[in-house]
């Protein structure tokens, strides 16, 4: 396999995973809602990931996701390769962490 040709294949699956992601949003975004979590496509290949402090840039095309560096969020524990409805899956269950957290120290004020 020449350099080429290797290239329209890797070429060939980023465009599959922008696309699947493009389908998967509307989707995405309303499963997030329920946990006040935004999803916003900034284009086709680059979206935002929004919740509280924490920003994270998904790039499901070259399957790269950065932390914002001034809104750092915790490390996400996703398979390789990845995609949207994965991500939104690891926020989530951090978010819920988060609430339990939250629950527990009100109720051990409450008593």
């Amino acid at each position: 396999m020449d350099w080429e040709e290797y290239n329209k294949g890797v070429q060939k699956e980023r465009q599959r995973r922008r696309d699947e992601a493009t389908n998967e949003i509307d989707n995405i975004q309303r499963r997030l809602a329920d946990f006040s979590i935004v999803l916003r496509q900034c284009t086709t290949a680059h979206y935002q990931l929004i919740y509280g402090d924490w920003i994270y840039n998904l790039y499901p095309g070259n399957q790269r996701i950065y932390s914002d560096p001034k809104h750092r969020g915790p490390f996400l524990n996703v398979p390789k390769p990845w995609t949207l409805s994965e991500v939104a899956d690891a926020v989530i269950a951090h978010a819920q962490k988060i609430i339990e957290e939250i629950r527990t120290k009100t109720r051990a004020k409450n008593e």
